[in-house]
């Protein structure tokens, strides 16, 4: 089984690329190591790392974990 298998939109479908993903992701957590998106089209989740390269990986992830993101949809602004 692939490791996208639970993507259904083209975009995730594709993977993320580069420092936004694609169009529909939106951040939704963080920690030290990554930030955590989820797709609007598709509701996958996933995980974006900065390599030593200073490139992005991105990696598909079944639950979020991790403080909320300054500005999420439905949190309360500070």
């Amino acid at each position: 089984m692939s490791r996208l298998a639970l993507a259904t939109c083209p975009d995730c479908k594709r993977g993320p690329t580069g420092i936004a993903g694609h169009d529909a992701l939106f951040s939704q957590t963080m920690s030290p190591e990554e930030m955590q998106f989820r797709c609007k089209a598709c509701q996958q989740a996933w995980a974006r790392k900065l390599r030593s390269t200073n490139s992005y990986a991105w990696a598909p992830i079944a639950k979020l974990a991790g403080a909320d993101t300054p500005g999420r949809p439905g949190t309360t602004p500070p």
